[in-house]
């Protein structure tokens, strides 16, 4: 069994740089509630997936040279080992800490409060069309290739399948009718061609942001979805932005949560630490497919209209 004092260390700084981050929500409650002395730190940066995302310090690890927890600054390497001497020498910790701390080192602002905020300002979602999987954009890289590399990668597909995929790519075919050939031809594709698909988002507004916001917690939803491909349906959702300015949109902490299947569901989505600006679009992100989740299975359902309705509640300080 691990010592009480790594266990302090191990959950003491997390971030909502991955999912975790609802992990460490759990443990922290879990440990205050046995009387243990917890403290949550939320930060930007964690465990890193390379190269989809910028590498940290340490390259699959990253934290913040420096914490913003209210109005008070703290070196996250002094504060660590100001925490580890308290504990293992006894001596009087130099640290006030809050119970959690929010910090946003971009823009040197943080919060300090009692506990984690679940849920929150409520947002509807109408009724939206969605597509699962990952075939569309497979299509697409596929057409930015010669027709004679294609065609050398996947020759082991049956005949009919060949033309059915020269007929789509040539715009002659609705890439819906590669359905039955989407496992084989992602199976056969070389990983250096599927490390190259990317994942358009499809952008839901759920509201324009009126005056400086910050989000902090742990977004829920309730969600109706289907059609698609039923119970095989996969798709990946996130809360994002579209700057004032314009632009494309951005997942917020670039975390998605995988949902599968269809029907009624209530969830808690990823963690979130972000401000947003006066003009700012907020919304839902979905994803047929997403590369921190590149598994065959997810990106060869064939691309079947799903329908979806939805609640979100999300955390606003």
């Amino acid at each position: 069994m691990q010592n009480s004092l790594h266990q302090h260390i191990n959950y003491k700084f997390k971030h909502l740089q991955n999912s975790k981050s609802y992990q460490g929500c759990i443990n922290n409650e879990c440990w205050k509630a046995n009387g243990r002395d917890t403290h949550l730190i939320v930060q930007g940066q964690g465990h890193i997936l390379a190269p989809i995302q910028d590498p940290g310090q340490l390259i699959l690890y990253g934290f913040d040279d420096t914490l913003y927890c209210g109005g008070t600054a703290m070196d996250t390497q002094a504060l660590i080992m100001d925490f580890l001497e308290s504990k293992l020498l006894q001596r009087p910790a130099q640290y006030t800490l809050p119970e959690v701390c929010f910090s946003r080192s971009a823009t040197e602002t943080g919060n300090s409060l009692s506990s984690v905020p679940s849920g929150g300002s409520s947002y509807f979602v109408p009724p939206t069309t969605v597509y699962p999987g990952g075939l569309n954009s497979v299509i697409t890289l596929l057409s930015s290739l010669p027709l004679d590399t294609v065609l050398s990668s996947l020759q082991s597909l049956p005949v009919e399948g060949i033309t059915t995929l020269t007929q789509v790519l040539s715009g002659l075919a609705d890439p819906a009718s590669l359905g039955d050939y989407a496992d084989d031809i992602v199976h056969l594709l070389p990983n250096e061609l599927l490390q190259q698909l990317s994942a358009p988002p499809q952008f839901i507004p759920l509201t324009s942001v009126e005056q400086h916001t910050v989000l902090a917690g742990i977004p829920r939803i309730q969600m109706n979805i289907t059609g698609g491909n039923g119970d095989a349906n996969t798709l990946y959702i996130g809360l994002g932005r579209i700057p004032a300015e314009g632009g494309d949109p951005e997942l917020i902490n670039e975390q998605v949560l995988p949902v599968t299947g269809i029907g009624s569901k209530l969830l808690e989505m990823i963690g979130v630490s972000a401000e947003l600006n006066a003009g700012d679009s907020l919304g839902l992100i979905v994803y047929g497919f997403h590369p921190y989740f590149l598994h065959v299975a997810s990106l060869a359902q064939p691309p079947l209209p799903a329908e979806i309705t939805a609640n979100v509640q999300v955390p606003e300080l």
